[in-house]
């Protein structure tokens, strides 16, 4: 209705005059349109492009090993995994003297293993023994040593997971092969008797063909630093008069931050400021890890720094945002290009089977640790790869983690994989 009254009052001008004002005022008032729509418009193009431009590794999460003695040489921004495991390791020898002589087993520190996967699976399932000698002040006696797995490096890396759920973060797959490989030197017997006045004084393991594959003295670091941060003023009480509210800044450089949450707590990200909620209301510090950068070059480091960080591209943060992926190898090969794994795998092939299908043998197989009945019923997407990595001992690790990453798309197939 005001459109057809504004053409028909439009007709009845005959003033060139009048023609010329309302000239004027459509330049004006069209103008001011315009450019509030290009402006409305840019708003929402950055408001896109900030949303495919957020830091996927802002969280990254990344693993190392490193001797012992060079820890120290090695940049800031690796930290040990477990608290303490940069300090010298001193055996009480006197405790494992009295431990072996009353029946019990001794732990004599750890060790890494440089072994494929599968390899470290069986040792994980059935600790494997070896001979070894005890020096002694008075002579050598026999004894025998186990590896058995230390999963505490595997439980920080579970502790880690949880975290990322209670902050609201989403978790990516890493490739956890360095926690997998640390295992627990224990002396279980000692075939000769040990008499009252021998002093023990060091043990020698006989690994035999696995001596070559066997890191003595080495710790496991990754980049996160473990901090108290204690909060800004007084807990604020909440308008549901269950939960306090506390707050801490953040610097720009060093966001990305987990708290270690409670039950019943959550955490709300603001610029430069992290806010708690908990009904805790006693002031205390809190425990969160801050999430360190990578550095281009760390000494003191022979094998590879393992992380899940991401290649950023346009393209890839496109499909990542819209979900949309097309199931052929190009777009898996795109997806390996993205995770920065030319120099482990290169992938050859992939099969789409029918789970009736005969299969491969089974310890060739790899598959994700999202496999579960509910996948076991959906046919398979079998890839195919061919290792390249230096250290091959990795290649299977590096595999599932491809996997899992792939699984996380492809949630029609069970994703299983194949070094050929």
């Amino acid at each position: 209705m005001e459109r057809q009254f504004i053409e028909e009052k439009i007709e009845q001008m005959t003033s060139l005059e009048d023609k010329h004002i309302l000239k004027e005022l459509l330049q004006q008032v069209l103008g001011e349109i315009v450019e509030y729509q290009k402006k409305e418009y840019e708003k929402i193009r950055n408001s896109l492009e900030e949303e495919l431009l957020i830091e996927e590794n802002e969280y990254s999460l990344l693993s190392a090993i490193v001797s012992r003695e060079k820890y120290s040489t090695v940049d800031s921004w690796l930290h040990p995994v477990i608290e303490g495991d940069d300090k010298p390791v001193k055996i009480d020898w006197s405790l494992v003297k009295l431990s072996l002589r009353a029946g019990m087993e001794a732990n004599v520190g750890k060790v890494f293993l440089k072994l494929p996967l599968q390899e470290v699976k069986k040792m994980i399932e059935e600790p494997p023994e070896f001979p070894a000698v005890i020096h002694t002040s008075e002579r050598d006696l026999q004894a025998k040593v186990e590896l058995s797995f230390a999963g505490e490096y595997l439980d920080k890396l579970q502790e880690i997971k949880d975290a990322f759920g209670k902050n609201e973060i989403r978790w990516r797959p890493v490739i956890d092969a360095y926690f997998l490989r640390f295992f627990d030197l224990n002396i279980v017997e000692c075939i000769d008797k040990i008499e009252d006045n021998e002093e023990l004084l060091s043990m020698e393991p006989q690994y035999g063909k696995y001596q070559e594959h066997i890191l003595e003295n080495h710790i496991l670091l990754w980049n996160l630093d473990l901090q108290k941060r204690k909060t800004m003023g007084f807990p604020v009480p909440q308008m549901d008069q269950k939960k306090y509210r506390f707050s801490f800044e953040i610097e720009k450089e060093a966001g990305a931050y987990l708290v270690l949450l409670q039950e019943d707590e959550y955490v709300v990200r603001k610029e430069h400021k992290l806010e708690i909620y908990s009904p805790n209301s006693s002031m205390h510090d809190w425990q969160c890890y801050n999430f360190e950068k990578k550095q281009l070059y760390v000494s003191a480091i022979s094998l590879p720094i393992l992380d899940n960080t991401i290649r950023e591209t346009f393209s890839n943060r496109m499909a990542r945002f819209t979900g949309n992926t097309i199931r052929t190898k190009a777009e898996i090969e795109r997806m390996m290009q993205e995770l920065q794994l030319e120099k482990y795998l290169q992938l050859d092939g992939m099969k789409i089977l029918d789970v009736k299908e005969d299969m491969p043998e089974t310890d060739t197989i790899i598959v994700t640790e999202n496999y579960n009945s509910m996948l076991s019923r959906k046919p398979v997407l079998m890839l195919q790869f061919s290792g390249r990595a230096k250290e091959s001992w990795l290649e299977a690790d590096v595999m599932k983690y491809v996997l899992e990453v792939v699984q996380n798309s492809y949630y029609e197939f069970q994703v299983k994989g194949i070094l050929l």
